[in-house]
């Protein structure tokens, strides 16, 4: 099902509620005037942005200096914002050196000690594998990511709970992939029962217009709906990018479901609600994904034209993925293939041929698998650490068991000389 793809799309490519956007709400290992506050504020919306403050942070940091808490925050969260960008080699670069300074840095340096690895590129890692489909890997780093934010001090209590709503909404995602609407619907609403926040909520009415989409409960989805619209247009003075984001969501997803159903002038017109909303925002990455699906569209009803002048002016060479020139020229190549334009068709064939994207998807499997190594060298390392912990222990118990022996025969040996001495 078409709507079932387009979760991906819409959902993965963001972890889930707190992961996406809410860096008002939340913040990881930062203070008050760092400069992850930047990057968190726009990793989502305006992800370029959130990398030109990522590298100059980098850049203040020398090799002789020693390595912080922050510096290694500061590789996780170019890795995700390079993972909102779909650029999985560079996300898996910096994921895995945030990893390798995390096993680095000076437990004292740690906040949260008892937390054996970074919950944060766990769930990640189990992002990723929902995407490839091998959903009970995705399960393995979810739930290990939920034993990790549970093991967090009180006093990131805040945190914890943002990223268990970030694990357990994104659980809930492969619930719906194995089409069990009723256990997704019980973990979106454990996430909503911890907000408190509209914007938290705005987007927990999103996911769950997307899981009554799916699940045929049209009445719902339109109540939900509802809802998210009513908190985009009762936002007042809340500029947050986030509420047109999710609002934009929510429209494209209803344009999908009439797309699916051949009501097209519905479709049409949610669709256009999206891309009004994220040309307002400047959101690139989403205003290409909906013009695709209006161009789309546009074909599906002969008009051929309109749909050849969206295309050609929706790619971006230097700043479209390869995905994304590859997703339009197929669409240009149904275009010519329709109206006989043999030339054009053949050069939109030979552009999907240079764009084709396996020796890159090669790539980044060989750095997923890097990662996933990195990650199973970490349990091993603290399996020996544990190992190293009883053996010290043992040793420490058998010396004094020792030295207390020891003692014993000592004033057992003098007791019976005392007794001799009295004897005589």
């Amino acid at each position: 099902m078409k709507l079932v793809k387009l979760i991906y799309c819409i959902v993965i490519s963001s972890l889930s509620y707190s992961n996406i956007l809410s860096s008002s709400i939340f913040q990881l290992d930062t203070s008050v005037n760092s400069p992850i506050d930047s990057i968190i504020k726009y990793k989502q919306t305006y992800p370029k942005k959130a990398l030109e403050f990522g590298f100059d942070s980098l850049k203040s940091f020398s090799e002789d200096d020693e390595l912080t808490l922050e510096f290694v925050n500061i590789n996780y969260y170019l890795g995700e914002t390079f993972y909102h960008l779909r650029d999985y080699v560079s996300s898996y670069e910096y994921l895995k050196k945030s990893l390798e300074l995390y096993e680095l840095l000076d437990k004292r340096k740690r906040r949260n000690r008892k937390v054996s690895k970074p919950p944060w590129i766990l769930t990640v890692m189990g992002a990723v594998y929902y995407k490839n489909k091998d959903y009970d890997n995705a399960i393995k780093f979810y739930n290990e990511a939920i034993e990790n934010f549970l093991l967090f001090d009180p006093q990131y209590e805040d945190e914890k709970i943002y990223g268990l709503n970030t694990t357990q909404e994104s659980l809930a995602l492969i619930e719906i992939e194995k089409g069990n609407f009723d256990n997704a619907e019980k973990l979106y609403n454990l996430a909503l029962s911890r907000k408190d926040d509209n914007l938290g909520k705005m987007y927990s009415n999103r996911l769950f217009v997307e899981l009554y989409i799916l699940s045929n409960r049209l009445s719902l989805a339109k109540e939900y709906y509802n809802k998210v619209k009513f908190s985009f247009e009762s936002k007042g003075i809340d500029n947050r990018p986030e509420f047109g984001l999710y609002f934009g969501e929510a429209n494209l997803i209803f344009g999908n479901y009439f797309k699916d159903k051949l009501n097209f002038n519905l479709a049409y017109e949610y669709y256009t609600k999206t891309q009004e909303i994220y040309r307002e925002l400047n959101i690139d990455s989403g205003l290409k994904q909906v013009n695709y699906e209006i161009a789309d569209l546009l074909i599906t009803n002969n008009r051929y034209s309109e749909a050849e002048d969206l295309i050609l002016n929706s790619v971006d060479y230097s700043n479209s993925r390869n995905s994304e020139k590859i997703s339009f020229f197929k669409l240009l190549e149904k275009i010519y293939s329709i109206t006989n334009q043999n030339d054009l068709l053949i050069a939109s064939k030979d552009s999907i041929i240079a764009y084709n994207e396996n020796p890159i998807q090669l790539e980044i499997q060989n750095e997923f698998n890097l990662l996933e190594n990195l990650i199973l060298v970490s349990d091993k390392q603290n399996e020996l650490n544990l190992s190293k912990s009883r053996s010290s222990l043992i040793i420490l118990i058998s010396i004094f068991s020792l030295v207390s022996l020891l003692l014993l025969i000592l004033f057992l040996r003098n007791n019976i000389e005392l007794q001799r001495q009295k004897n005589y």
